[in-house]
């Protein structure tokens, strides 16, 4: 029985090692993991300010455009009242 003992406690110790090198192979594989997180979490940073900054063009020229339709709308309106047409 006791061969048998030794025999058990052997290979517990060759678990042991083959999973603290498994472990410590792990660390370098999560530290490339997180600079990939990192660099994906930077394109996010400066693609979302991108489209903010398209977001302000967009909105200031559409505001532009819509005041001069209604301008020029209030225009046809006034001509057409002073016609009679409306």
């Amino acid at each position: 029985m006791g061969c048998r003992l030794d025999e058990g406690v052997g290979n517990l110790k060759e678990i042991l090692v083959t999973l603290k090198d498994g472990f410590c192979d792990l660390g370098g594989k999560m530290e490339t993991v997180l600079d990939k997180q990192d660099t994906m979490f930077e394109r996010q940073d400066s693609t979302l300010g991108e489209i903010q900054g398209l977001r302000f063009d967009m909105k200031g020229y559409m505001k532009q455009r819509f005041e001069r339709i209604e301008t020029d709308l209030a225009e046809l309106k006034a001509a057409m009242r002073a016609r009679g047409i409306i």
